[in-house]
């Protein structure tokens, strides 16, 4: 797994929660962007800091949306997170949906999921 976190600082933390989410560790974040692991462990050290190009490789480490990451790591404007935690919020549901492999049930959640959203805005 990803290891202990480091309460000092929220985009740490939140980085190693997403490993944690997925079973994974430094390494593998580091595998699937295609990096060597020292550069992701620096950022988790703090020997390095987050800049644009970081975190564009651990987006596509994780398969998210850049914007999530740049959000984070608050490397955007206060304006520009709300609308980037809204992506993220569906970014989770749909990738939450695409591990369900019959499609049938697969569309039988989205319907629920369509009501629970109309009875919300009543």
């Amino acid at each position: 797994m990803s290891g202990t976190k480091d309460l000092g600082n929220p985009f740490v933390e939140w980085l190693l929660g997403e490993l944690d989410e997925r079973g994974w560790s430094r390494e593998d974040l580091a595998r699937e962007a295609g990096v060597k692991s020292n550069g992701i462990t620096n950022v988790v050290n703090r020997k390095k800091n987050l800049g644009a190009t970081q975190a564009r490789v651990i987006a596509k480490g994780l398969g998210i949306k850049q914007r999530i990451v740049f959000a984070v790591a608050r490397l955007i404007d206060d304006e520009e997170v709300g609308d980037v935690r809204q992506e993220k919020e569906m970014d989770e549901i749909q990738r939450m949906l695409s591990r369900i492999e019959d499609p049938k049930e697969r569309e039988r959640i989205r319907r629920i999921i369509r009501s629970i959203v109309r009875e919300a805005l009543r």
